[in-house]
């Protein structure tokens, strides 16, 4: 059966009224089955289908059976694609049963407390809400403890105590107020399960299960106490299972058993290189096949396809972030040999963001978050060539994006073959519909393949490209004739800028550019720069520590870049300036490189040499080369479109938003003012497709829905200006949107700064050529100032574009910068006020 075939249920011929038919069918699709006869696709067909006819079907005395039937499928189906819905449902059909259940009924209470309490442990996982996991824990100890009063059989004992276990096991691992007590629970719920599981060995899964579990409980032994004994048993217990897992079991318990041999090996490495000492009975063991067995089993393991999707990438990218452990001589070779692991986790990834929901998808890309930057890393340690680490670490980011966009022109496919391209469109229209809309696995999964099946259909038109081939070597070089295109690979492990010039490619090694490091310095950094009110009691620290940060970025990013590129002279306005197209990648995301230096008393700085800009990725850079030339007329006066919000419900006013407007309207009289206007006015206005679109209002970060993240309109409140609305318009004519507002730059979403989901990003997605954003928070004062600079520095020239949109923001920026030397802070000038303002484009 295809993913996109309807199940159906009709009622039996047999039957009066067809009910008792109906439910027998139920039970039939919810019965077990395997994953080979019942993936992830089906399995959602059929959760469906039930519930939906169990709004109309009475169930009768069987309704509890089907309930549990029904979560247990529901759980199934969220530990093989994390389906968040799916889990929600589970937790509410067990919650429901477990209301309904007679206190004395142990047997009963005791199997729905353990299906309750690993629902909760998930969630936890999922969620990171310790209110979750103290719940699991609740339900699971009592399951135990119902279970043996009960004096059901004692492998059921075995299975219960493994789930008191796991649940204890993420608390010691995941919590940092987790207890002496929490820890012993942990390995005395672990022996006592492997003891009971022993006692029937019959059952081999049972105890091989036991085994498992019990070998990583003295492995977290090891990791917390460095017990080299507990080591010596882990590795001793994962060899265990291993040879008695049985030929028959399944996929995903053979890439637990060798990913969690591959970690305790990496374990016994690490003691062999630091410590220089094995443990005990592994001493005649040569250190260094160590770390070759653990690799053997982690490439093992990746080369299966179990039903749980995204094990695979989970156990890679563990066994990589372990590396950090090791001393810094040993890392970039250790990296080196995980490429392709690495390259199988980053293609896993992105086939399963195809096909989650936005939410899933969320989730999916911030758990592994920078796998695609390792990857490209450990590509280049590897000996790969340049081209090759762009095109994987290009895979790996603005994922849920490039799944969205069109791999051609739609006008070229419609000459070769009109209803292809209707069909096409229709397709792509569904397929982006159904990330936000609230449809099942199945019709996602359908739908993406659907137009997979087009999409091969298209790449057969002779000149089309789709896919990692659009992105050639040759159209690289094409794009960097007159700027240079600077891709920053950032990680713990190793960092390095790979330049993209009209000579070709190369890499730049950042030996002192480290992302732990960064991250360090950023918290308190970004905590600062989003303080609106009470400013001058952070101010202080802040501008240190800000200062700091640019400093490092000079010394450990940008001059090793432009000493390669040989840009080494201070320039002056008059001169010809060179420009870089700089795409950064992790944390360096929330920060201007532009901005990097010793301070302005000093001239080694980057705004001295050179004209920045930024891209998300080289994709969408590459759609901003094949569309240059299409933009507006050059006939006539600049048209622009100012939106000014001086006024704005719940949020301070903006006194100098109309000043900002008339400066703008002095430097192109051809001005158009909408004043605090709806957000339909606003889109209204954007679709005329004027030149330059102006926004002076207050701009927002949502953190947990960074889609949501918006402009503040009149009707904010109630029809917010989105990512999500302004990234699928289709702007063909306009030049240039500027966004006086505060974080319209800001890809501050915890560990989602490489898919670039703010405001400016957003209106590039849409077409814009050239954006003007901010990165944090802009007084209304150096707004207004870098606002009037840059309107009449473009006025000079504003027939040239877009090339002098970023010079004009770049000179804006150098007066506006000087304004703020002053004695306190010894001529440095203030980084706080002029560097937040950061130009999108080619």
């Amino acid at each position: 059966m295809s993913t996109s075939d309807p199940l159906t249920i009709a009622p039996s011929e047999s039957s009066s009224d067809g009910t008792i038919p109906v439910i027998e069918q139920i039970e039939a699709l919810l019965s077990p089955a395997s994953p080979a006869s019942n993936p992830s696709s089906t399995r959602s067909q059929k959760i469906q289908v039930v519930q939906t006819l169990l709004e109309t079907v009475d169930l009768g005395p069987r309704k509890p059976q089907i309930l549990e039937l029904l979560a247990a499928r529901c759980y199934e189906q969220y530990v093989a694609v994390n389906e968040w819905a799916a889990l929600e449902s589970a937790i509410d059909y067990y919650g429901e049963l477990i209301r309904d259940t007679a206190e004395d009924d142990l047997a009963t209470s005791s199997r729905l407390g353990e299906a309750y309490a690993r629902c909760m442990q998930n969630r936890f996982m999922r969620g990171r809400k310790e209110k979750d996991l103290g719940q699991a824990i609740s339900f699971a100890a009592e399951s135990v403890e119902r279970t043996r009063a009960a004096g059901v059989d004692s492998t059921v004992l075995a299975d219960r105590l493994g789930t008191l276990w796991l649940c204890l096991f993420t608390k010691v691992h995941q919590l940092d107020d987790s207890t002496t007590e929490d820890f012993d629970r942990m390995i005395q719920s672990a022996e006592e399960a492997d003891t009971v599981a022993r006692a029937h060995p019959s059952d081999i899964s049972k105890v091989v299960e036991a085994k498992s579990n019990l070998g990583l409980a003295y492995q977290i032994k090891w990791d917390q106490r460095r017990d080299l004994e507990s080591l010596a048993t882990s590795v001793a217990l994962g060899r265990e299972v291993l040879d008695q897992l049985p030929k028959d079991a399944d996929t995903d318990a053979r890439i637990a058993a060798l990913s969690n041999l591959s970690f305790r090996l990496q374990r016994v490495y690490l003691c062999y290189v630091v410590d220089e000492e094995l443990p005990t009975g592994m001493e005649s063991l040569d250190g260094e096949t160590l770390l070759d067995d653990a690799l053997e089993h982690l490439s093992e393991s990746a080369l299966l396809h179990g039903e749980r999707t995204l094990s695979v990438p989970e156990n890679i990218l563990t066994f990589v972030m372990y590396i950090r452990n090791f001393p810094v001589s040993y890392r970039g070779a250790m990296l080196g040999r995980c490429a392709n692991v690495l390259r199988i986790g980053v293609k896993i990834i992105k086939d399963y963001c195809s096909v989650a929901s936005q939410e899933d998808q969320r989730d999916c890309l911030s758990t592994f978050y920078g796998i695609s930057r390792y990857a490209t890393s450990a590509a280049l340690q590897s000996g790969e060539t340049p081209y090759q680490a762009l095109q994987l670490l290009e895979e790996g980011r603005t994922v849920a994006l490039t799944l969205q966009e069109e791999i051609a022109d739609a006008d070229t496919i419609t000459l070769h073959d009109e209803s292809l391209a209707d069909e096409y469109s229709e397709a792509l229209h569904t397929f982006r519909a159904s990330f936000t809309n609230q449809v099942s696995f199945h019709e996602r999964k359908s739908g993406m393949e659907r137009l997979a099946k087009l999409q091969d259909r298209i790449r057969q038109i002779p000149g089309i490209l789709g896919g990692p081939e659009r992105l050639s070597e040759r159209l690289l070089l094409e794009m960097a004739q007159d700027r240079d295109i600077v891709v920053v690979s950032l990680t713990d492990l190793r960092s390095d800028a790979i330049l993209i010039t009209k000579a070709g490619l190369r890499v730049v090694p950042l030996p002192s550019l480290d992302e732990w490091q960064l991250s360090e310095d950023s918290w308190e950094i970004q905590t600062g720069l989003a303080t609106e009110e009470d400013q001058e009691e952070v101010f202080h620290d802040l501008h240190a520590n800000l200062s700091k940060l640019l400093r490092d970025l000079w010394r450990n990013l940008v001059n090793p870049v432009l000493r390669d590129l040989g840009h080494l002279q201070t320039l002056s306005k008059s001169d010809s300036w060179p420009r870089i197209v700089w795409i950064p990648t992790g944390i360096l995301c929330l920060y201007p490189i532009h901005a990097a230096g010793l301070g302005l008393h000093k001239e080694a700085n980057a705004m001295n040499r050179v004209i920045s800009s930024y891209a998300s990725s080289l994709s969408s850079l590459l759609r901003l080369h094949e569309n240059e030339g299409r933009g507006a007329s050059l006939d006539g006066p600049t048209k622009v479109a100012i939106m000014a919000m001086p006024e704005t419900v719940d949020r301070q006013p903006l006194d100098l938003s109309l000043q900002e407007a008339a400066a703008i309207t002095r430097a192109f009289p051809d001005s158009e003012l909408l004043v605090n206007r709806t957000t339909e006015d606003v889109l209204e206005v954007i679709a005329r497709q004027p030149q330059i679109v102006h926004f002076t209002c207050h701009g927002e970060v949502d953190y947990d829905q960074p889609l949501l993240s918006k402009l503040l309109t009149r009707d904010w409140q109630t029809s917010p200006l989105t990512v999500a609305q302004l990234q699928v318009l289709n702007i063909e004519r306009s030049r240039l949107a500027f966004l006086s507002a505060c974080f319209t730059a800001n890809a501050g979403v915890e560990n989602m700064q490489d898919e670039n989901n703010h405001l400016a990003g957003a209106l590039h997605r849409a077409g814009f050529p050239s954006i003007v954003g901010s990165l944090w928070y802009v007084g209304e004062e150096a707004a207004l100032e870098v606002t009037r600079r840059f309107y009449e520095e473009l006025a000079k020239e504003e027939q040239e574009w877009p090339e002098h949109v970023a010079k004009a923001l770049h000179f804006a920026i150098l007066d506006f910068r000087e304004t703020t030397r002053t004695a306190g802070n010894k001529m440095r000038g203030d980084p706080v006020s002029w560097a937040p303002f950061s130009y999108f484009g080619g």
